[in-house]
C-alpha cells in the first residue's frame, strides 16, 4: 500500500497518478502510433484510401441502421425525413466505397476550403487584436493556413490521393510523441510512488 502522504507531488503530477498505473500501455500505444504515422508519411495514398473506405463503411452502417429505425417508427411525423437522411448516408457511403479516389478528391477540396476560411478568420482575429501581445502569431498562423489551403488547391486533383493520408500520418506522429511523453512522465510518478511504498 502506498503512503501518498509522504510523497510531495505538484498539482500537475497529481493528475498523472491514475496514468502512472498504466504507463506501459500508454508507452506501447505511443510507439505504435509513431510507427503507423511514419509508415503513413511515406505511404499517404494507402492511408487516404483506407480513411475514405473506413468513413464510407461507417456511413453505410449508419444509413442502414437509420432506415431500419425509420421504418420501425411508423406513424412518427419525422419518419419520411429520417428515411431520406438515412438514404443519403447509404448513397454517400456506397459512393465512397465504390469510388475512393473521387471521394478522396472531394474531401481534400473540403479540407482546402476549410483551411483557407479558418486562416482568413485567424488573420482577421489577429489583425483586430493588434493591441494584445502575441497577435502576430495568430496572424502568422492564419497566413500559414491560407497558404496551405491554396497549395492543396494548386495540387488538385493529384492532392486528393495523398493529402488526407498525409494529414492522418502527421496526426498519428504528433499523438504518438505526445503519448510517449505522457508515458515517460507517468513512469516517473510510478517510480516515486513505489519508492514510498510501505507494508500495509
Amino acid at each position: 500500500m502506498s503512503d501518498m502522504k509522504n510523497i510531495e507531488l505538484s498539482a500537475a503530477e497529481m493528475i498523472l497518478v491514475p496514468a502512472s498505473k498504466h504507463w506501459q500501455m500508454i508507452l506501447t500505444l505511443g510507439i505504435l502510433m509513431i510507427v503507423l504515422g511514419t509508415v503513413g508519411f511515406f505511404q499517404p495514398m494507402v492511408y487516404t484510401v483506407a480513411t475514405v473506405v473506413f468513413f464510407g463503411a461507417l456511413l453505410l452502417v449508419a444509413g442502414g441502421t437509420g432506415i431500419v429505425a425509420a421504418f420501425k417508427l411508423r406513424g412518427w411525423p419525422g419518419m419520411v425525413s429520417a428515411a431520406v437522411l438515412a438514404g443519403l448516408f447509404l448513397l454517400t457511403g456506397l459512393t465512397m466505397l465504390m469510388h475512393p479516389a473521387l471521394s478522396g478528391l472531394s474531401l481534400t477540396l473540403v479540407i482546402a476550403m476549410f483551411l483557407i476560411a479558418a486562416g482568413a478568420s485567424k488573420c482577421w482575429l489577429g489583425f483586430t487584436h493588434r493591441e494584445r501581445q502575441g497577435w502576430i502569431w495568430i496572424l502568422a498562423n492564419g497566413a500559414i493556413s491560407i497558404l496551405l489551403g491554396f497549395l492543396i488547391l494548386g495540387e488538385l486533383p493529384g492532392a486528393g490521393l495523398w493529402v488526407i493520408g498525409l494529414f492522418l500520418a502527421i496526426e498519428l506522429l504528433f499523438d504518438g510523441w505526445g503519448a510517449l511523453a505522457l508515458a515517460l512522465s507517468a513512469r516517473e510518478i510510478d517510480e516515486q510512488i513505489k519508492r514510498h511504498q510501505v507494508p500495509g
